[in-house]
């Protein structure tokens, strides 16, 4: 429907691993950028580098004295939380604390899974001091599984997201996250679009961007 439609570029977040469909528009000439996601094809792609910020994360907690680190993880049907994974073993792997791997969550897919999973693994005899979860949107399922619980954010268990969505600074404590550079990876996706459809780009760029995280009252410092 875009191509009849004529227009200049496109901007595309793709939610299938499957993109044949998409790398088609570069045979036909129409410009193209991926937004968010990083592949193999020599395609224009701008994104978060989701294992850096992923390996940021960690390494911040680490800092903060935390060895038993639970790890919240979408499927890994969609690209991203793969590299989030890699990027928290990374780090894992760096400091010798493989073994934190045990807390991990796996195909935690919505809220109610969060809430679900949290519980189960907090009422364990050894549980995590620490939940990163990397899809924000889940930290109400766990902020809720710890409240029934009767434990404290950060006294009991600390609780750090991903993406600072616009609800983190109003949870209870406000959520420590990894702030995405979205303003600039807007700027960079246009910017590329402009230069493909006036003729000025001879090869395909793949940008990658770093965030930074947002420190709040959702973790507790065990090193002090």
């Amino acid at each position: 429907m875009l191509k009849e439609r004529y227009v200049d570029g496109l901007a595309i977040i793709p939610l299938c691993a499957e993109m044949d469909h998409i790398f088609s528009l570069r045979d036909e000439g129409i410009p193209f950028v991926l937004v968010n996601r990083w592949v193999g094809e020599e395609v224009n792609c701008v994104s978060n580098d989701q294992r850096g910020g992923c390996y940021d994360v960690m390494q911040y907690l680490i800092r903060k004295g935390h060895t038993k680190i639970s790890v919240v993880l979408r499927s890994f049907e969609q690209h991203i939380y793969r590299e989030r994974y890699n990027g928290c073993m990374d780090a894992l792997r760096e400091n010798k604390l493989e073994d934190s791997e045990r807390y991990f969550l796996h195909d935690v897919n919505s809220i109610e899974d969060a809430e679900m999973a949290v519980m189960q693994l907090m009422q364990k005899p050894e549980h995590p001091t620490v939940l990163f979860i990397t899809s924000e949107i889940y930290a109400f399922g766990a902020y809720s599984a710890i409240n029934k619980l009767g434990l404290r954010i950060p006294e009991d268990v600390s609780v750090v997201g991903f993406d600072n969505l616009p609800t983190s600074p109003y949870m209870l404590p406000p959520l420590t996250t990894f702030n995405q550079a979205i303003d600039r990876i807007a700027e960079q996706t246009v910017a590329n679009l402009l230069r493909q459809i006036e003729n000025k780009q001879e090869m395909p760029e793949k940008i990658l961007l770093r965030g930074s995280m947002i420190s709040r009252a959702s973790v507790k410092d065990l090193a002090e």
